[in-house]
């Protein structure tokens, strides 16, 4: 650019011409590709002259067209691959939670781990979804299992009634017929005799009658007293049986039917194995909020061996072949007490036999 007088001496350039030089051109394009722009300064003696190269100004136009197109073909790729990774993300995500309504619906409560940091749709959907699979699943746990083992706690309950009974045999049959046989023990002066047969009577009649799965320790030891009767009348003088409960324990609460399957197998498979000072003692004592009961004799005890077959028995690595008033016991209390107790069987071949229980010492019964 430069600017001449009226008369074309040049006053200012700002390159190429130097002052007191002399310029005067027309307007238009000049023969070396240049354009040429006047224009008069209005209210002054001046003349402004612009000069440029249009091959210049044209590669600037050509320069700036590759730029833009170039940012126009980044900005569509980064488009793109922005929309391809948040699509892959949502189609992702979707999948998982697809997937985890079809294992919920198939019963598998199957919980995922939600981004961290995520706070959109799917992570509220993702959460709500993980949220009812554990309610869901601790409800089954809850309510279906715990219906699963009452009922099965009914059906181990009726079996000890049978096992008890050995016989499916009318109860009023029986038990008109023991009291006509206790009659004409009495009438015969047989008074021993129609003692046992009384001690019987009541024995089973508290079988059959079960009304309530569980009772206070007292009541139970009440029926073991009159069992032990019933044994001493078999064994007359050569056996004798103890019986110690502690205050407190009386009044706690266990299973029916826990000790007699005990006290019966110390005299049946026991003390039976002896000829003579037959013993059996039962015990029950309340430390440090446990109910401790113990069942132990002095008669022919188990050999190893036997010992070791019963206790895999107990732990369900085994049938519980003879064994079955003890498989039972054992059996029930797992269902009442789940894995809140604890059932020992020490036994010494020619010493004797121990069997120990140990429950939760309560005396008011829960909806548990």
């Amino acid at each position: 650019m430069l600017v001449t007088d009226t008369n074309g001496r040049v006053l200012a350039a700002a390159k190429q011409h130097n002052e007191m030089e002399f310029f005067e051109a027309e307007e238009g394009k000049l023969a070396d590709g240049k354009m040429i722009l006047k224009r008069s300064l209005w209210g002054f003696p001046l003349i402004l002259y612009g000069i440029y190269d249009t091959g210049m100004i044209s590669e600037e136009f050509r320069q700036s067209g590759r730029l833009s197109g170039s940012i126009f073909v980044l900005g569509i790729l980064f488009s793109l691959i922005w929309i391809f990774v948040v699509v892959g993300n949502m189609n992702r995500r979707l999948r998982r939670l697809v997937g985890q309504s079809e294992e919920i619906s198939k019963g598998n409560f199957v919980q995922t781990s939600p981004e961290e940091g995520g706070r959109d749709e799917f992570t509220i959907l993702e959460n709500s979804l993980n949220h009812m699979s554990a309610q869901l699943q601790d409800l089954i746990e809850k309510e279906y299992k715990a219906r699963i083992t009452w009922m099965e706690l009914e059906k181990e309950t009726n079996q000890a009634k049978l096992l008890a009974l050995q016989a499916q045999v009318n109860p009023h049959f029986m038990f008109n017929a023991l009291e006509s046989i206790r009659l004409k023990a009495l009438v015969k002066g047989e008074r021993e005799t129609a003692a046992m047969i009384k001690y019987m009577a009541k024995m089973f009649r508290n079988i059959l009658e079960w009304h309530d799965n569980i009772i206070t320790l007292q009541e139970e030891i009440g029926f073991l007293d009159e069992f032990f009767h019933i044994q001493n009348y078999r064994f007359e003088d050569e056996f004798s049986y103890e019986i110690n409960v502690s205050e407190e324990a009386k009044d706690c609460l266990l299973p029916k039917m826990t000790l007699q399957p005990l006290a019966e197998n110390a005299c049946v498979h026991g003390v039976e194995a002896v000829s003579f000072d037959r013993q059996v003692k039962v015990t029950a004592c309340v430390e440090e909020g446990w109910l401790k009961l113990k069942v132990e004799d002095n008669g022919g005890g188990m050999s190893k061996e036997k010992l070791r077959e019963l206790k895999a028995m107990l732990s369900g690595e085994a049938e519980a072949g003879k064994s079955v008033g003890l498989w039972n016991v054992y059996r029930r209390l797992m269902l009442y007490y789940q894995d809140d107790f604890r059932f020992d069987i020490d036994s010494v071949t020619g010493k004797g036999t121990v069997c120990a229980i140990w429950i939760p010492a309560r005396i008011e019964k829960t909806g548990e």
